[in-house]
């Protein structure tokens, strides 16, 4: 075989394989909007949820979602001049920022409560069975540690 052949059946057979891999990664992506959460199941089908309660359920979750995105926003705004009291001087006392981060995390708290308690108002009392290990996988997966932990820092070399 020459040395153009060669390069020739080299260069067709990469070519293959980059559009085989090209398609395949088509093929398997997840459709647009779709989350891949296989751990913690589709809640509307682990509680068997009607329209109705299906159109509830996700009214409550928006609006649970519309609410701790609200919290979170109040509290990065406290974090960063808690923290920038070490580089400047602090306009607010620690103590008072501290307090003020701490019932933002308690209403995040008590927010999410009152989600699963709405959630649990919508269910029948033939559905209220799915109730416990809808809220074991949800707990499961609200408290387990973060997926992605930040790399470790470096030290000195």
């Amino acid at each position: 075989m020459k040395q153009q052949d060669f390069y020739k059946y080299s260069t067709i057979g990469l070519l293959i394989l980059n559009l085989a891999m090209v398609a395949f990664f088509f093929l398997t992506k997840p459709k647009a909007g779709q989350e891949h959460r296989p751990e913690q199941g589709n809640p509307i089908e682990i509680l068997k949820l009607n329209s109705e309660q299906h159109e509830l359920f996700i009214k409550s979750a928006m609006q649970h979602k519309e609410n701790m995105d609200k919290i979170g926003a109040s509290q990065r705004a406290l974090v960063s001049p808690f923290f920038n009291g070490l580089i400047d001087k602090p306009t607010n006392s620690k103590d008072s920022l501290l307090q003020e981060i701490q019932e933002l995390e308690k209403e995040k708290i008590e927010l999410t409560y009152k989600h699963f308690e709405e959630i649990k108002a919508i269910l029948k009392p033939e559905q209220l069975a799915s109730f416990e290990p809808f809220m074991k996988t949800i707990l499961k997966e609200i408290l387990s540690p973060s997926k992605n932990p930040p790399p470790p820092p470096n030290g000195p070399r």
